[in-house]
């Protein structure tokens, strides 16, 4: 109904911002087709998906299209990565037909832009959702928390299976596939690795210098075998038992070099999660080398 400050705190509350209707609507459609801005633009920061078709096959653009709502439709550009017309604040219907889309994309960009929607749209109702990876990245954190509480050594959950997104390739319904493999990471004891050049003045008088080059370490003497498995059963999925050591601090992170930040379409509520989370969890490398430089490096 428009009531932002009531949308506000629902989304702050951990509402479902991609919940659907029986007929496929979401709280963006909605909002878009009402020309609600200001909660666009909070489902947006919130990361409803853009991409959600209704059972009609209408999205939340086609949604503010029809509704005439301008200024929705620049911030779902926006989001999209603003590839989908040149000039977001000036876009004006030659014909003023159904067919405005069609006159706004051409080429490989129409094709880009339904694709696009098409497997966002599949994804989702595959199980695909934020919801669901967020689900099972917390199930990833009370699973490391029962490890670490019952294991002499550092166990960490890490990989697909923390981040949400990797339960499985087999089934797409959020169940956890008896080989989908879940990595168990444990840090050897005492083992610790600086990166030269790049860890901090604390670390100057480490006797474990390191060179590092395009995501490997140079440490010689390692075969190539990163991990341990173990295989999975109807009662238990799959695990991969992997033995890391610890570097003193994380290399420099792409998405956070001030030349990337400048350009990125990344919000910078998660570009601060990703800082912080570079300060709070360790960093490590595994048994895992380059093609033809097995022995001869970590990843």
């Amino acid at each position: 109904q428009g009531h932002s400050k009531v949308a506000l705190s629902l989304i702050k509350a951990n509402a479902d911002v991609n919940q659907q209707k029986h007929d496929g609507v979401t709280p963006l459609h909605i909002a878009s087709q009402n020309g609600f801005s200001e909660i666009v633009e909070a489902l947006l920061e919130a990361r409803a998906e853009v991409g959600l078709l209704s059972e009609s096959g209408q999205s939340a653009l086609t949604a503010a299209f029809h509704g005439g709502h301008r200024a929705v439709m620049s911030l779902l550009i926006k989001s999209m990565g603003g590839r989908i017309v040149p000039n977001t604040g000036s876009v004006v219907s030659k014909t003023g037909s159904a067919n405005f889309f069609d006159e706004l994309l051409s080429g490989s960009a129409l094709v880009e832009y339904r694709l696009s929607q098409r497997l966002s749209s599949a994804l989702c109702k595959s199980g695909f959702v934020d919801s669901r990876a967020a689900l099972q990245s917390a199930v990833a954190d009370v699973l490391q928390a029962i490890l670490q509480n019952r294991r002499s050594d550092k166990s960490f959950v890490v990989g697909s299976y923390s981040e949400g997104w990797g339960n499985n390739l087999k089934t797409l319904d959020g169940r956890t596939d008896s080989e989908s493999d879940i990595d168990v990471m444990s840090l050897i004891p005492g083992r610790l690795y600086h990166l030269r050049g790049i860890c901090s003045a604390d670390c100057s008088d480490a006797k474990e210098h390191v060179d590092y080059i395009n995501g490997h370490v140079k440490i010689p003497g390692y075969a190539s075998s990163p991990a341990t498995p173990f295989h999975g059963s109807s009662l238990k999925p799959a695990v991969d038992q992997v033995d890391a050591s610890r570097l003193c601090r994380y290399p420099p992170i792409a998405p956070l070099q001030p030349d990337r930040v400048i350009k990125s379409n990344i919000p910078q509520h998660l570009l601060e999660s990703l800082r912080q989370e570079l300060l709070a969890s360790p960093c490590h490398v595994v048994h895992a080398a380059s093609p033809g430089q097995d022995g001869e490096q970590l990843r």
